[in-house]
């Protein structure tokens, strides 16, 4: 018998009509009172115009680059969206180290004690972990991955505008939303669900442009370590 740890989690997609519209019902409801900026969707994390926020905490948060949140479907009553939005200085911070790490395999001492594993999964699990600070050949890496990652970042890479859908979440349909858009302000995500809805909810991808950056939000930056 399987443990409950191995069950698949069954798609939210494959739940009856009844059971999401009952969800999206709970959703709205969580947004109806939610002490956040605005009554459209639910979000992680704050916006810098969030209520809850100290003045001197709002600066932090108004340099964001991608956000989390939650929503409902203006198309179908029984469709929510779990959605994941970033804008191109995110994209370009982790293509950038993407391909930073492709560019420099690490050949120093074994750090889990198995060949087949190597410390660089990829790039959004940023390399592997503090616990390995003090190997010196690991640190020298890591030192020389940001460095091409920052050589990439100030050179320029190709990026798309794109917005992808994910019907394999256990929760609400997942959204992916790569956007020009400079920040996550309540403006900025509110400008990102316009674009959405706009397009009548479906997936597209526009047009090829080199995105480069001289001054980075280094709070962003992929850090190796």
């Amino acid at each position: 018998m399987k443990s409950q740890k191995e069950k698949k989690i069954k798609p939210w997609i494959k739940k009856s009509p009844y059971q999401r519209r009952d969800e999206v019902v709970r959703l709205n409801s969580r947004i109806a009172r939610s002490l956040g900026t605005d009554r459209q969707f639910l979000y992680h994390g704050y916006l810098p115009e969030d209520p809850r926020l100290a003045e001197d905490e709002r600066g932090y948060y108004s340099g964001q680059i991608w956000i989390d949140i939650y929503f409902s479907s203006r198309r179908r009553q029984d469709i929510l969206y779990n959605c994941a939005i970033c804008n191109f200085e995110s994209e370009l911070v982790s293509l950038a180290a993407t391909q930073a790490l492709a560019e420099i395999p690490y050949d120093g001492p074994e750090i889990f004690g198995d060949q087949d594993l190597t410390p660089v999964k990829d790039a959004r699990d940023q390399v592997i972990c503090y616990h390995y600070r003090e190997l010196e050949e690991f640190s020298l890496y890591c030192e020389k991955v940001q460095a091409r990652q920052l050589e990439l970042i100030q050179t320029g890479l190709e990026l798309r505008e794109r917005v992808e859908l994910d019907y394999s979440y256990g929760y609400g349909v997942g959204l992916h939303m790569c956007l020009d858009i400079p920040q996550f302000d309540l403006q900025g995500v509110k400008k990102a669900l316009e674009i959405f809805f706009e397009r009548e909810e479906s997936e597209w991808t526009g047009p090829p442009t080199i995105v480069r950056k001289d001054e980075l939000n280094l709070r962003a930056l992929i850090n190796p370590l």
